[in-house]
Formats: C-alpha cells, sequence, structure tokens
C-alpha cells in the first residue's frame, strides 16, 4: 500500500508517492507553474510567479492554476503506469500566502 502526498508551493505542486510501511519513495512528479506548457495559459510572471498587475504591491495567482496543476500532475502518475488502487492515504501540504479585505466593521465584529 502507498502514501500519496501532495505539495502545493508558489512555484510548483509535487506529488510524492511513498510505500507504506517501509518509507520508500516510489513514485515523485513535479509540475512547474511557469515551465509547463500546459500552464502558460495563466499567464504568470516566470520571473515573480504571479500574474501582471497595475496596481503596486500586488500580488495574485489564479485560484484555478492549483487544479489544472494536480490535474496535470497526475496525468503524468497515470502516464507512468501508476496503480492508483494502491494509495491507501493521501497527505497535503500547501505553503499559499493570502490575505483577505475587510470593511471598516472588521474591527467592531473582533
Amino acid at each position: 500500500m502507498n502514501i500519496l502526498s501532495i505539495d502545493l508551493s508558489t512555484q510548483s505542486l509535487t506529488l510524492l508517492v511513498v510505500s507504506d510501511p517501509a518509507g520508500e519513495i516510489v513514485e515523485k512528479v513535479s509540475v512547474s507553474f511557469v515551465h509547463e506548457p500546459e500552464l502558460i495559459r495563466f499567464g504568470l510572471d516566470p520571473e515573480t510567479l504571479v500574474l501582471p498587475s497595475d496596481i503596486e504591491g500586488r500580488a495574485e495567482q489564479p485560484a484555478l492554476l492549483y487544479p489544472a496543476a494536480l490535474q496535470l500532475a497526475l496525468e503524468r502518475l497515470l502516464a507512468k503506469g501508476f496503480d492508483f488502487s494502491s494509495i491507501r492515504v493521501i497527505n497535503h501540504s500547501s505553503q499559499q500566502h493570502g490575505h483577505l479585505y475587510l470593511s471598516k466593521a472588521a474591527t467592531e465584529a473582533f
């Protein structure tokens, strides 16, 4: 049986399949957000890894980039002939930074 680990960072998405209980790496697939032809359509600046913006200091990545990268990585794992029925656990780690805009009434609510 295997563990599928999904690591989502600001630069890439990586799938790591680890055997259980031996802990050996069975497969590894990594997808770069700016170097994959299939992901160029999202328009990230290859230097900053964010969308171009007309507002100074704004740094955004399109939300649909993440499921597209996951699908691409899973397709590559499948193309390697990996047997997905061997997975018994899925682990996920995200290294994303974000913010939430609040109204002036937020200070009263907190």
